[in-house]
């Protein structure tokens, strides 16, 4: 290391240990030419065991947050597909009694009959985001990236939530001119799912005769596809916790159904594809999700081949 530091003319750093009477110790060393003196250096050495000592924890600890965290998200996927089994028989079995001619049910037994199946429904929907939750935090979960046209995909969402938006006197508008033949980077599945994710919330969470507003903007290579809604709003204090799994703001009507499960895996969703998700919200006055996919060209299908299945 002398010889290195002579030749090169530049400083030696380096760490090493010893085995002493009261354990292992650790130094880190500096040597360095004296005045740029062919045969001269200088040798500092300073007691670095503390140092050591506190990275060794902190990767220890690393370590076993991430064991606890594989742990936590196998068990979920796990459990999660134990409750589909029964639950799929609990709501099979409701609608046999509700389409069973032969003992037809009276007015409060068919009322019943879909409160359970209701209440069934939500609940698999519940587990399949936790599945979602726990495969992408496993590194299980599969999106094929090609190029997907926004338009087609942004109006079958729309048409699908649009008996719920219907159900609260809630006009969905969408500016489709500026999606008008553009392609992202995506997996086509996906991203139908997140534009779910955001529209159900912004419905859900909207003030009843409001409005919820959706177009898409260019820029640098992206395509920003914003949800705009009239509704509830996040308390300023609360918005850093909105991406927490299970978090629900506090302004929030708890007779409205909701997980807080459906941010989290749209921004998850998101960010494997390759791109961003945020929002812009005020208490009372509604919220601004959008996202940002990579814009691509599908003008041939030897593009299109070139997207690759993470």
């Amino acid at each position: 290391m002398i010889n290195r530091a002579i030749q090169g003319k530049e400083p030696e750093v380096f760490e090493y240990f010893l085995n002493t009477s009261k354990g292992v110790r650790w130094y880190q060393a500096r040597i360095a030419l004296i005045d740029n003196d062919r045969h001269s250096v200088s040798i500092s050495v300073r007691n670095i065991t503390d140092r050591k000592a506190l990275e060794n924890s902190l990767i220890s600890a690393k370590m076993e947050a991430e064991r606890a965290s594989l742990a936590k998200s196998e068990f979920l996927s796990s459990m999660s597909h134990e409750f589909k089994t029964p639950l799929n028989a609990i709501m099979g079995f409701a609608q046999l009694l509700e389409i069973d001619t032969e003992a037809s049910l009276n007015e409060f037994q068919k009322q019943s009959v879909k409160e359970i199946y209701k209440a069934g429904n939500h609940l698999l929907d519940l587990i399949n985001k936790v599945l979602d939750l726990a495969k992408i935090e496993t590194g299980k979960f599969d999106v094929v990236i090609k190029p997907v046209e926004i338009k087609p995909v942004l109006e079958a969402s729309i048409n699908l939530v649009k008996p719920l938006a219907d159900l609260k006197g809630i006009a969905i508008t969408a500016a489709y001119s500026g999606c008008e033949n553009y392609c992202v980077a995506a997996d086509q599945i996906r991203l139908k799912q997140v534009l779910l994710n955001i529209f159900s919330n912004a419905i859900k969470y909207s003030f009843d005769n409001g409005m919820v507003e959706s177009s898409c903007q260019e820029f640098d290579g992206w395509l920003r596809l914003s949800i705009i809604d009239s509704g509830l709003g996040i308390p300023l204090e609360e918005q850093g916790k909105i991406f927490d799994p299970f978090f629900r703001a506090s302004n929030i009507n708890h007779l409205i159904e909701g997980t807080g499960i459906g941010l989290p895996v749209a921004r998850e969703l998101i960010e494997l594809m390759g791109g961003n998700l945020g929002f812009d919200s005020q208490e009372g006055k509604g919220s601004h999700f959008w996202f940002e996919l990579p814009l691509v060209h599908a003008g041939s299908a030897e593009r299109m081949t070139k997207w690759i299945t993470y």
